[in-house]
């Protein structure tokens, strides 16, 4: 077995991603047998969708989490940066930032907070923005220079699986997809694949939920 050095990444860096998924990636995921599982973590999460937003918000260990798409290179990786991380119940500051995000009117009140339950009935009354439910088991390894996850998802009762690599620097991630002989394959977001999720199940009908 190959020895691998991780890298060591700063969580308020900008990083650069590279993601996939498929019903079955048991083809792929053969490869990662060589490469020892460093943390495996379950969770359940609630991904925020509008139409028109380019940020990624989640809600995940009761905790608020945005980050925001910065750059895309030739290769199609996407440079990401968290730009919001806030427990809940969240403050005045931290509920502007996020409808306004999301394109939801806000009226700002002294001394205001909002907790989970509520902002989820609030948010369920406008028809642009959907409520993804996903449960994730996850497995994070280092391949070569990059961090990497599996994640075995269930979307809103959809199962799927997912598999990600991510780095500071593009070039080295390009370097590690060449030798993991996953160059070829092209990189879809979280965002991107929920928003097409979203369509398929409401037939464009465009409800809150599915």
């Amino acid at each position: 077995m190959q020895k691998h050095v991780g890298p060591c990444m700063n969580q308020l860096t900008p990083r650069w991603e590279w993601r996939i998924f498929a019903k079955d990636l048991s083809s792929i995921t053969k490869s990662l047998t060589d490469f020892p599982s460093i943390t495996f973590q379950k969770s359940h999460e609630i991904y925020l969708i509008s139409e028109q937003c380019t940020k990624n918000i989640k809600i995940r260990h009761n905790m608020l989490d945005i980050k925001k798409l910065l750059a895309v290179n030739k290769c199609g990786f996407e440079q990401w940066i968290p730009s919001l991380k806030a427990p809940f119940p969240l403050q005045e500051d931290v509920l502007a930032s996020l409808f306004q995000a999301l394109s939801i009117p806000h009226q700002p009140k002294k001394a205001s907070q909002l907790s989970m339950s509520d902002l989820l009935e609030r948010i369920k009354s406008y028809d642009h923005i959907t409520l993804i439910f996903i449960e994730k088991a996850r497995k994070r390894f280092v391949l070569y220079d990059c961090f990497a996850e599996y994640s075995h998802i269930v979307c809103n009762g959809s199962p799927c699986e997912t598999i990600a690599l991510e780095h500071e620097d593009d070039n080295l991630l390009y370097q590690s997809l060449q030798k993991m002989g996953w160059d070829s394959l092209k990189n879809k977001n979280y965002l991107s694949f929920l928003k097409e999720l979203i369509k398929v199940k409401t037939s464009g009908e465009g409800r809150n939920e599915f």
